[in-house]
């Protein structure tokens, strides 16, 4: 018996991992996702700046590029942002060619200011406020503890 269920177990694995492997491969055969504006900067800048400066490393690489990117001018910044803009549209088109529904990223609430411009806090978090709860009943001083748990004996006596 248990080893007709020990079979059974590595055959669903089997199946598991079957599937998975089905999965993934479905997903690699779809179309190459979108690159943002910055990214075609990054592909367009790397190989100067790497030729630049060939000691730096990948992080030193990208510092420097977020900076010239954050100094550049919105002219500046245009060609790659129509390169983004085709890439998107491309993006989209082998989408509906393959029959896979286009999701629009969600976009950020802008924050609704009062009348000082001053955004109002978020309320927390459930996970946030049952932390402040547990701080809030860790403070308490022992003796209320101890009149909790000893009421039935003080009330004997």
């Amino acid at each position: 018996a248990e080893k007709a269920a020990k079979e059974e177990e590595k055959l669903l694995k089997a199946q598991e991992k079957e599937s998975k492997k089905a999965d993934k491969e479905a997903k690699s055969a779809g179309p190459k996702k979108n690159v943002s504006s910055y990214f075609h900067f990054q592909g367009a800048r790397r190989a100067a700046l790497k030729e630049a400066h060939p000691e730096l490393g990948v992080a030193e690489l990208a510092r420097l590029m977020g900076e010239e990117w954050k100094a550049m001018s919105d002219e500046d910044k245009a060609p790659y942002e129509r390169s983004a803009a085709e890439d998107k549209e491309r993006y989209r088109a082998e989408c509906l060619a393959a029959g896979i529904e286009v999701k629009e990223p969600k976009r950020k609430k802008e924050a609704a200011g009062g009348a000082d411009g001053v955004a109002e806090p978020k309320p927390k978090k459930a996970k946030e406020a049952k932390e402040a709860a547990s701080e809030v009943a860790a403070a308490k001083p022992a003796v209320f503890f101890y009149k909790k748990s000893q009421r039935s004996a003080i009330a004997e006596a």
